[in-house]
């Protein structure tokens, strides 16, 4: 048991008899390492930074207006997308890749006639995300400087494309609906300003409330000269004859007062060209009137109100300016991305280590088996030699 144990003496007793394995593999792997980045083809990235979408300039009918509405905080829980996730989702987006591919011709880049194979290779050299604060990151990764600008570039020109596309197809759809929305509008108020008039050729009602101020007026006069008619009528009638002229004629005023007032009352056998309305007929044509008049009203709201959305559909369907902000535009880096040539000699380096352990090891194993188990180390032997036959045979060298 106790020459099981391995301690760290014969660690150190090992390290120092194969310390030349362990330098020679360090160097060996370093310097073929240090090579290899220096043959390696350079990489380098170009970022840009948009803004988070200006929701205001959203029309009621966009996505992200509805997202603005949301109370704050909500969109961060798990699950709601945020303005940002929406544009970070457009940029990977097939519609968008292909129109990158197609921009800078990267089945030539990329030298490959799979259109497949060429959206996968970009994939793989474009990092599209948002930070915490929601700006979106654009990151993209090429053998030359001027065409990882290129790409962030092109990225950024097809989502503003798409936006644009998208807006003017919701101004374009808005617009057509409101259009056919005010056509029926006109047409309705057509027909209630019609049947207004109609109403008011057939009962000579103008004004209601004017009217009937006037038939109050009318009738508080004609009171008046009734109950003056009547005092000199029943004067006269103490003073003369009935059958005198002055009273046959006082009296016969008084009767003709009586028919006036009945008239405004009842409108019997009132000239059909008089404007003046009855008072027994006044609740139903104020009600009519009434009625008729708030249907003319409400169609004239709706059409003002129309005509605006009407008018702001048209200015957002002909406008065209940029979608989105850019608070960092894609610039040449002046270093490259990759290779990292320090972080491959160090790998180097430690697999170095990894392989001289293993062989000390393996070594080490052998010798022991040869003293502890000469049949076995025998056995290993022949198994050995069984491969160098075989690898002399593969290469044209077996005897």
């Amino acid at each position: 048991m106790e020459k099981n144990k391995f301690n760290v003496l014969d660690g150190f007793t090992l390290l120092v008899k194969w310390r030349k394995l362990f330098v020679y593999n360090f160097l060996i792997f370093s310097i073929v390492a240090a090579i290899v980045s220096l043959l390696l083809p350079k990489w380098y990235t170009a970022s840009c930074t948009l803004l988070p979408p200006d929701q205001s300039e959203s029309s009621g009918l966009d996505i992200l207006s509805l997202l603005g509405d949301l109370p704050k905080g909500l969109s961060g829980l798990p699950g709601m997308a945020t303005p940002s996730d929406i544009y970070v989702a457009i940029l990977k987006s097939r519609n968008v890749r292909d129109s990158v591919i197609q921009d800078l011709d990267l089945h030539k880049v990329f030298k490959t006639d799979n259109h497949d194979d060429c959206l996968a290779m970009l994939d793989d050299v474009t990092k599209l995300d948002k930070s915490e604060e929601d700006m979106i990151l654009i990151k993209t990764t090429a053998r030359s400087k001027k065409l990882a600008v290129q790409l962030a570039e092109s990225f950024v020109h097809h989502l503003d494309r798409v936006n644009k596309t998208k807006r003017f197809t919701s101004a374009r759809y808005t617009r057509e609906f409101i259009e056919k929305r005010l056509a029926d509008n006109e047409a309705e108020l057509r027909r209630t300003a019609e049947a207004l008039r109609d109403f008011q050729r057939t009962h000579r009602v103008i004004s209601i409330e004017e009217q009937t101020k006037a038939a109050i007026t009318a009738m508080a006069e004609l009171e008046a000269q009734i109950a003056l008619n009547e005092i000199n009528y029943n004067m006269a009638r103490r003073q003369m004859d009935p059958s005198h002229p002055e009273v046959q004629q006082l009296r016969i005023k008084r009767e003709e007062l009586k028919k006036q007032v009945a008239k405004l009352e009842t409108g019997a056998r009132m000239d059909s060209a008089s404007y003046v309305v009855p008072f027994d007929k006044l609740p139903d044509y104020g009600l009519q009137y009434a009625f008729l008049l708030r249907d003319v009203e409400v169609q004239k709201a709706i059409y003002k109100l129309l005509m605006q959305q009407y008018e702001q559909a048209r200015i957002r369907e002909a406008k065209d300016t940029p979608t989105i902000q850019i608070l960092d535009k894609p610039v040449e880096p002046d270093k490259r991305s990759k290779p990292k040539r320090g972080i491959i000699v160090i790998s180097a380096a430690l697999l170095s280590v990894f392989v001289s352990l293993t062989i000390v090891s393996l070594f080490e194993y052998v010798n022991r088996l040869k003293t502890s188990d000469p049949a076995g180390h025998a056995q290993l032997l022949s198994a050995v030699d069984v491969l160098k036959n075989d690898w002399r045979g593969w290469f044209g060298r077996k005897k």
